[in-house]
């Protein structure tokens, strides 16, 4: 009886083997990779490299349909070439809007292992506590709240004083990597 179970599971695996692949790299998405680029990248530099980035998952697709292509060549006849046209157009679009953001993800997490440049940029404190209004100036401003944060947990972790301690006009120096993307992150 236990033998045939074991032949049903493998049957199983086999069976299912890229759905099993496709959840574990969605998994890998949502609980690894989102995170880890959320801690790293302002919203504003994720946002800058999405509108450019759409360049890299059409090469990524147009790669793997080339080697799908190549790979069953020898099964491909002429009748089926508008079909397979057809089908490529499908699975690009699924590939596109099914994985788009997970190559993003992926492309920046490769950006923050390759520093290239360092970049200090120097902000300005707009600090009234009777409109409650913070953020820092600069010929970009920061003024989004989760990004202040990732900025102060930086400053902290390295032993300097917090933004929100500082007053109107004082001045700070944030400290980001450029990696081979050319997109900036905190370091860790």
């Amino acid at each position: 009886m236990t033998n045939n179970h074991n032949i049903n599971a493998k049957g199983f695996f086999r069976k299912y083997f890229l759905v099993i692949i496709f959840i574990i790299i969605l998994l890998l998405q949502d609980f690894f990779l989102k995170p880890f680029v959320k801690d790293l990248y302002l919203n504003d530099d994720i946002k800058n490299f999405k509108e450019f980035s759409w360049k890299y998952t059409v090469f990524i697709f147009t790669i793997l349909s080339g080697i799908i292509i190549f790979i069953s060549r020898k099964s491909i006849t002429l009748s089926a070439v508008p079909l397979i046209l057809l089908g490529l157009m499908i699975f690009g679009s699924g590939f596109y809007f099914g994985l788009h953001s997970l190559v993003d993800n992926a492309l920046l997490l490769i950006n923050s292992k390759t520093k290239n440049t360092e970049i200090n940029k120097t902000y300005e404190v707009i600090h009234d506590k009777e409109k409650k209004v913070f953020w820092l100036n600069n010929e970009n401003s920061i003024h989004d709240k989760e990004d202040l944060q990732k900025i102060n947990h930086y400053r902290v972790s390295k032993g300097l004083k917090s933004i929100f301690d500082l007053q109107n006009n004082d001045t700070i120096k944030v400290t980001f990597n450029k990696g081979w993307f050319d997109v900036n992150y905190l370091e860790k």
